[in-house]
């Protein structure tokens, strides 16, 4: 319905002239100009499914309308603490827990290379580095609210999957110069971090990652939800501010056999050998894609990158042109010792 003063008032009023009575009423999120609402009632047995319909119809839009079940009684957070329970004994259920949590449609599992982009009638969300779920929706947009809560509850089965002994559930602890840098798979909820750590970046370095002045936001906050086929990757420092960004993701659509990667590491964490901690993971993460190859496109002033390339032991073919080197190489489980970091 449209976001407005009023506007919740008007769809009540408008049921409540149908003798229905309001259960429960939920705000699930804020689109541009528009809010989504969940609402439980109950109507007289004489007030038909048409007419609810149209009542709703009369304050917004996108409305949908279904028989309840017993659990439908239930308020949001007791419903989520369920969903949350059945995951602790059975978390390859967290694609349906999430269906149900945003009433999707459709649920699927996909590889991470595979399947729909984001669209106002898909939410993809990423699961694991091989997997990605597919939710689909065709009665209204999916809204942000729903894509973080979703999201949540996908990082409560990778959690639970931890503690019954999966340690990669939740990312990696890579080795860097001095100690470690925990790596994982970037979440929705990452995208303000991740805006705050490029605004501490100096334009240089802006410039060697984008390879022009450019703006970097509607790239990467777009790719940060998991939206697309791909994965993005964060390195967490010791105080758990985001401080590097990795992409694993198509060299183009609909080719799985080549994977485009790259890497920001904000000026004051560089030479502490997190750019080294996300590339390993990357080349890893994109070989449990299945692709076959990746490629980087590296600006020719930027030695730091093509000598950070040039150590994961890979066979890179470079082909230059302008001021910009395009390195290829075939990847292969076989690899050597990870590099030292750099």
């Amino acid at each position: 319905m449209p976001d407005r003063p009023g506007g919740v008032d008007m769809f009540i009023r408008a049921l409540a002239a149908l003798h229905s009575y309001t259960v429960a009423l939920y705000v699930l999120g804020h689109g541009e100009g528009t809010r989504t609402l969940d609402m439980r009632l109950t109507a007289p047995e004489s007030v038909r499914e048409e007419t609810l319909l149209a009542a709703a119809l009369s304050a917004g839009r996108n409305a949908r309308i279904r028989p309840s079940s017993p659990d439908d009684a239930q308020d949001l957070p007791t419903r989520i603490l369920d969903a949350s329970a059945e995951l602790v004994t059975n978390p390859s259920w967290a694609p349906y827990a999430a269906m149900h949590l945003v009433d999707a449609d459709h649920v699927q599992v996909v590889g991470a290379t595979e399947g729909q982009n984001d669209g106002p009638d898909v939410l993809r969300l990423q699961w694991t580095p091989e997997c990605h779920v597919l939710l689909r929706r065709t009665w209204a947009p999916f809204t942000r609210v729903e894509q973080a809560r979703a999201s949540a509850l996908l990082r409560l089965s990778a959690a639970i999957a931890v503690a019954t002994g999966d340690a990669d559930a939740q990312g990696w602890l890579e080795p860097a110069k001095g100690g470690t840098v925990w790596v994982r798979l970037a979440h929705p909820e990452d995208a303000e971090a991740v805006g705050a750590m490029h605004r501490r970046c100096s334009d240089r370095t802006l410039y060697l990652r984008y390879l022009s002045s450019g703006d970097w936001r509607e790239i990467q906050m777009r790719r940060l939800s998991g939206g697309h086929s791909g994965a993005a990757l964060v390195a967490v420092g010791n105080g758990g501010t985001i401080i590097g960004l990795g992409n694993v993701f198509p060299e183009r659509p609909n080719n799985n056999g080549s994977a485009e990667i790259a890497v920001l590491v904000e000026d004051s964490h560089q030479g502490e050998g997190v750019g080294t901690a996300l590339l390993r993971r990357q080349l890893i993460v994109a070989e449990q894609m299945g692709f076959r190859e990746v490629v980087a496109w590296v600006l020719s002033e930027n030695g730091a990158m093509t000598r950070m390339l040039q150590r994961t032991g890979l066979d890179w073919t470079t082909t230059i042109e302008g001021g910009s080197s395009t390195m290829r190489a075939r990847l292969s489980r076989a690899r050597s010792a990870p590099p030292e970091p750099a």
